[in-house]
């Protein structure tokens, strides 16, 4: 559980959350889920604490395909993508609910760059 939570400060910085937003977010979510992570099963203690990584991970990836000044070779964001979705299918691996979770991060990237796409056509029209 402290390496999740550590990786979900890391994504409120990587979001560029003021120090009051994490801490509001922080009681809201102990709130919610303080008193019933006793019946948590471990693959639930297990996703939250790889989720906010694979998120970061996911941004990460979005951002080099992205990147126009310094391209990231194909066969670096080959085998970089692809053992991203790998461990990602895993998540269905531990627990079968986590596939919504999976689908979800693994969109993250396309969807950058489609967005970023998109946005630069529009300047450009």
């Amino acid at each position: 559980m402290v390496i999740g939570g550590l990786g979900w400060i890391k994504f409120c910085e990587k979001l560029k959350l003021s120090t009051d937003g994490v801490l509001l977010l922080g009681i809201l979510i102990a709130l919610s889920a303080g008193a019933a992570s006793v019946s948590y099963s471990t693959a639930n203690v297990i996703l939250f604490g790889l989720v906010p990584w694979f998120m970061l991970w996911a941004i990460t990836i979005g951002c080099l395909c992205d990147d126009q000044e310094n391209p990231l070779p194909w066969k670096k964001l080959l085998l970089h993508s692809t053992s991203f979705l790998i461990l990602l299918g895993c998540f269905a691996w531990i627990k079968l609910s986590g596939i919504i979770v999976a689908g979800t991060i693994a969109a993250y990237p396309f969807l950058y760059i489609l967005l970023k796409r998109k946005k630069f056509s529009r300047s450009i029209g």
